[in-house]
């Protein structure tokens, strides 16, 4: 009798080893698992953000072309503009 009490402790003690690997390897797969769906749940983040980074850039820079269309193509504003026209209006052969 002692001779199976002995072999049926070994075995609950294999048992118990086994359980707690096993259990072990779920923890692991879990782990896994949420760390698989962090990254892509980050990814997607980095996406959506760089996307608005981009068309924020797309926008800034239409922006400054519009900015650059509406002034005046020699670069003068209108004031310089009218000062030019007077220069022009006087008499020729007096300097300035």
């Amino acid at each position: 009798m002692s001779d199976n009490s002995q072999e049926l402790r070994e075995l609950k003690e294999k048992l118990r080893c086994a359980e707690v690997n096993f259990e072990r390897s779920l923890q692991m797969e879990e782990a896994a698992m949420l760390k698989e769906r962090d990254d892509e749940y980050d990814a997607a983040i980095h996406s959506v953000m760089e996307q608005q980074r981009v068309k924020a850039v797309f926008e800034e820079e239409r922006a400054m072309q519009a900015k650059r269309m509406s002034e005046p193509r020699h670069g003068r504003c209108s004031r310089d503009r009218s000062k030019k026209r007077r220069r022009c209006k006087r008499k020729p052969g007096r300097s300035t």
